[in-house]
C-alpha cells in the first residue's frame, strides 16, 4: 500500500471509530511528517476534546500501527500515524533552508533555534539522537552568528564535541573535559555573570555555555550554585546555557536548575511518567517517539512541534 492509500485508510478509520463514538468532525488537514502521517480533524462540538483524544489506542488497533498520537492543536485534533520504517525520512542539514534550523517537522516546515526562552534543553534517552541534536544546534548556531556575536564554552565529559575543538567563537577556550578544566570554565561563566552585571552590560555579544551530561557535571553545590545563577540571572546579561541531559528531572540538577530552562527539546524516553515530568505536560507522550532524531520541541506558553532533527555531516564541521 502506498503513502496516499494508507492516508486515505486512514482517514476512513478515523471517521468510522469517531461516528462509533458518537463524535461528528470534519478531516482537513493531511501532512507528511518524516515518521508519520498526520491527520487533523475539526470537531463539531468542540467540548468533545477530551473524548476524540482518546481514540489513539483504538486507531492504531484499526490501522495496525504500532502507535498513534493524538494532540490538540490551534483547534484541530491531530492524529499522527506511524509509518513502517520503509516509509521514513530521515534529513541532513543540507536539507534546511536557512543555517539557524535545527530540524523539520509537519510538510518539512522549519524548526529554528531561539534563544527565546533563553535556556535550552536536550533531553532523551540513550538511541534518542540527544548528542546529534546538539551538535546540529551547535552548527546552526557557529553558522548564523559570528565569533565577535557569539563566544562559547564547551563541557564535554565523554568526549562527543571535539570536531568543535578550532572553531573561532571558543575564543582559545579549549574543549573543557577533565574536573579542572570544567571547574576554570564554570569559574569563568560566573564571572562573566557578575561582571555584566555590575556594569549593566545588557547588549553584549551572546555566551553560550554548553554541558553534556548535565546531571554529572552539576553534582556538587559548588558548580549548581554557579549554575542556578546562570539559569536564574544570565538572560538578563545574553549569557544562555545549553544543556544535555537523560534524565533532567532527577539528581540536584533536576532539583535546583531544571524548572527554570523552559526552551525544550525532548526525544524518545523510557516511559510516559518520564515524558510528562520532562515535558511538564501531559499528553505528548514521548516515550512513542521512534528514537533517533524523532523530538519534540515546546518552549513555555507555546504549543509543540514534533521534528526530525537535520544531522550534521562532515562537510557541515569543516566548513
Amino acid at each position: 500500500m502506498n503513502l496516499t492509500r494508507r492516508a486515505r485508510f486512514y482517514g476512513q478509520a478515523i471517521q468510522e471509530i469517531s461516528r462509533a463514538e458518537g463524535l461528528n468532525g470534519t478531516a482537513v488537514t493531511v501532512q507528511r511528517g518524516a515518521r508519520f502521517v498526520s491527520m487533523g480533524v475539526r470537531l463539531a462540538d468542540p467540548r468533545q476534546i477530551d473524548k476524540a483524544l482518546k481514540l489513539a489506542e483504538p486507531l492504531a488497533a484499526a490501522t495496525g500501527r504500532s502507535v498513534v498520537i493524538a494532540r490538540r492543536e490551534r483547534g484541530l485534533i491531530l492524529y499522527q500515524f506511524q509509518l513502517d520504517g520503509a516509509f521514513w525520512q530521515d534529513y541532513t542539514r543540507a536539507d534546511l533552508e536557512t543555517a539557524i534550523g535545527v530540524g523539520l517537522a509537519e510538510g518539512k516546515r522549519q524548526i529554528d533555534y531561539s534563544f527565546k526562552p533563553p535556556h535550552t534543553l536536550v533531553a532523551g534517552t540513550t538511541g534518542s539522537g540527544k548528542t546529534e541534536t546538539v551538535r546540529s544546534m551547535l552548527v546552526a548556531l557557529f553558522e548564523t552568528y559570528s565569533p565577535d556575536e557569539l563566544q562559547a564554552v564547551i563541557l564535554d565529559l565523554k568526549g562527543k564535541f571535539g570536531e568543535f575543538a578550532n572553531v573561532s567563537h571558543l575564543h582559545g577556550w579549549p574543549i573543557a573535559r577533565s574536573d579542572a578544566e570544567m571547574n576554570r570554565a564554570l569559574a569563568f561563566v560566573n564571572s562573566q555573570i557578575k561582571q555584566r552585571e555590575q556594569v549593566s552590560n545588557f547588549s553584549a555579544r551572546r555566551f553560550l555555555f554548553v554541558v553534556d551530561e548535565a546531571e554529572a557535571i552539576f553534582s556538587t553545590n559548588a558548580r549548581l550554585a554557579i549554575g542556578e545563577a546562570l539559569v536564574k540571572r544570565g538572560r538578563e546579561v545574553r549569557i544562555h546555557g545549553l544543556f544535555a541531559s537523560q534524565e533532567p528531572h532527577k539528581h540536584q540538577f533536576g532539583k535546583r536548575m531544571f524548572k527554570q530552562i523552559n526552551n525544550r527539546w525532548v526525544g524518545w524516553v523510557d516511559q510516559p511518567l518520564s515524558s510528562y515530568h520532562i515535558t511538564g505536560r501531559g499528553g505528548i507522550e514521548c516515550h512513542n517517539l521512534t528514537s533517533e532524531g524523532d523530538f519534540v520541541h515546546l518552549a513555555a506558553g507555546k504549543e509543540y512541534d514534533r521534528l526530525q532533527v537535520a544531522l550534521p555531516t562532515q562537510s557541515d564541521f569543516d566548513r
